[in-house]
């Protein structure tokens, strides 16, 4: 479970940041040589995570990280097993996209109460929350579809439900990270779908390490266009291949392209947002990213009853790669405002991105573009 359990709050932290540790606090040094001492073993602890893995310094983050590698890798299972569920029961390519419609739509509708909820009261709890009540549903859906009673509206009621709980977990957890590590770290079956989906997962752990490994966030507008543009050419070659293994090959850069431009566009909005308004910021991300996908799953189910899937897959690509035209059309401008937004935040005596004061993010420096 995506969350960090433990017996006491840091009492300094507002409300919505408070983080729970099971650790003592380390007891002050009554010197300056065993100040020192501390500060240099702590430092050579740190010197020691390569830079892509710089987060797992906090203890907070570990905790987080490894709770949340085990949370979605459920996540995608179940969402997977789902799909494939009701296309076995019903071999409807409207009621596939329909289940995507009921587990999505319910975070377009509910994100803004979800990041409201975020910034009033613990995010830890209402991770807990979330996560338990999505734990909870996948029982209950595993129980149904090992005995034999599962029919088409129980998954629909089920997804419908996890879609609910989603509207209050992706905000929290998306305001969470920074909470802990600050803004400075920001055909085959169905053995044949899971491989085309590892694929692309495969290639989504390597765009991840990738963006990991780069230091700060000079340039992730051009990655995020760069990347939309790769992951619609990728689906697009996808959607031609005949050949099973050239079909998983091809996911390998879609997953990478398409992990670049989630993560890239997620590290530039959380580096710009205040932390008081940083719940409510996610949620509207939250409703563009994922409240926007049943309508996508709505529309592709209904193409490609009329067009085929192929062509429906392709027709998607080809929206990417017009909309990364257009994003990077605009980006002179898009970056113009983001300067603006994170030297006020600097000036406010807020958090501001590490480049901003070690010199590195040139290209948000005032004065330079």
């Amino acid at each position: 479970m995506g969350s960090v359990r433990g017996s006491s709050a840091v009492e300094e932290a507002p409300e919505h940041t408070k983080l729970e540790t099971s650790e003592a606090p380390a007891p002050v040094a009554k010197t300056a040589g065993a100040s020192h001492v501390g500060g240099a073993a702590a430092s050579a602890r740190a010197s020691r995570l390569p830079a892509a893995l710089r987060a797992l310094r906090h203890r907070n983050y570990q905790l987080f990280f490894f709770g949340q590698l085990v949370s979605l890798t459920g996540t995608w299972m179940q969402s997977v097993a789902q799909s494939w569920l009701i296309y076995r029961l019903t071999g409807s390519a409207v009621l596939l996209g329909l289940v995507g419609f009921a587990s999505q739509i319910p975070v377009f509708l509910l994100a803004p109460v979800g990041g409201a909820v975020a910034d009033r009261y613990g995010r830890h709890r209402i991770l807990v929350t979330t996560q338990t009540v999505a734990m909870l549903l996948a029982f209950v859906l595993a129980g149904l579809t090992l005995s034999g009673r599962i029919e088409e509206w129980h998954v629909f009621a089920l997804a419908a439900c996890l879609g609910v709980a989603n509207a209050f977990d992706i905000p929290a957890r998306q305001a969470f990270v920074a909470d802990m590590v600050g803004r400075q770290i920001l055909h085959g079956g169905a053995s044949g779908l899971g491989l085309l989906m590892g694929a692309s997962g495969v290639g989504a752990l390597a765009g991840a390490l990738s963006l990991a490994a780069r230091g700060g966030l000079k340039g992730l507008g051009r990655w995020v266009a760069f990347s939309s543009a790769g992951f619609g050419a990728s689906v697009i070659l996808f959607s031609l291949s005949r050949s099973f293994w050239l079909s998983a090959a091809l996911l390998l850069p879609a997953g990478f392209s398409m992990m670049i431009e989630m993560a890239s566009s997620n590290t530039l909005i959380q580096a710009m947002v205040p932390d008081a308004l940083r719940g409510r910021v996610m949620a509207v991300y939250s409703m563009m990213f994922m409240g926007m996908a049943p309508i996508g799953a709505l529309l592709a189910g209904a193409l490609a009853q009329r067009l085929g899937a192929p062509n429906t897959v392709a027709l998607g690509g080809a929206v990417c790669i017009l909309g990364a035209i257009v994003f990077g059309l605009r980006l002179p401008a898009l970056r113009a405002e983001a300067r603006e937004i994170i030297v006020a935040l600097q000036m406010a005596g807020g958090d501001p991105p590490e480049e901003m004061t070690t010199g590195e993010y040139t290209a948000l420096a005032p004065g330079k573009s």
